[in-house]
């Protein structure tokens, strides 16, 4: 479930540009990281999730849209 988060807020970023979806994924990725502290692997791919939804936005930031995007 955590991955289908990550690609929806990736295709988000991707196509729409949507950073407060991308801002709510993240803080949900990192709450599901805290609450499940006890399993390494939730934990480790939560951070996972986050940390792509994050470089991805700062890519996103990054790079200009082409002329023909609104």
């Amino acid at each position: 479930m955590l991955a289908v988060g990550a690609v929806l807020g990736f295709l988000m970023l991707l196509r729409e540009r949507d950073f407060a979806y991308a801002a709510v994924l993240i803080w949900a990725f990192i709450g599901i990281a805290a609450k499940q502290a006890n399993n390494p692997t939730i934990v480790y791919s939560a951070w996972s999730a986050a940390g792509f939804i994050i470089l991805w936005g700062l890519v996103t930031l990054l790079v200009k849209k082409p002329k023909g995007e609104q």
